[in-house]
């Protein structure tokens, strides 16, 4: 469970976000076995592109992401590229 704002700067193209909240961890093998650990506090930054001029409805955004994780005392990170529909 968390939130996020997003900020556009410019009405349409770039656009900024943050998001912050609950981060749990999970392990799941190929041989069946999983397990998870207790919950801890993530947030993640986003900067992308949207490629609709409407101020609202569906768009497409590309971007990147990076989230940083304090689970059980140790901090993870980690950053992918993304493609999404969103409603703005």
């Amino acid at each position: 469970m968390g939130a996020g704002l997003r900020y556009y700067p410019f009405t349409t193209g770039l656009v900024l976000g943050v998001d912050a909240g609950m981060a749990r961890g999970a392990v799941v093998s190929d041989l069946g076995s999983s397990s998870s650990s207790d919950h801890g506090f993530g947030t993640g930054y986003i900067v992308a592109y949207d490629f609709d001029r409407d101020l609202t409805g569906f768009t497409f955004q590309a971007g990147i992401r990076v989230n940083y994780l304090i689970i059980e005392g140790d901090t993870l990170s980690s950053a992918s590229l993304y493609g999404a529909m969103v409603w703005k």
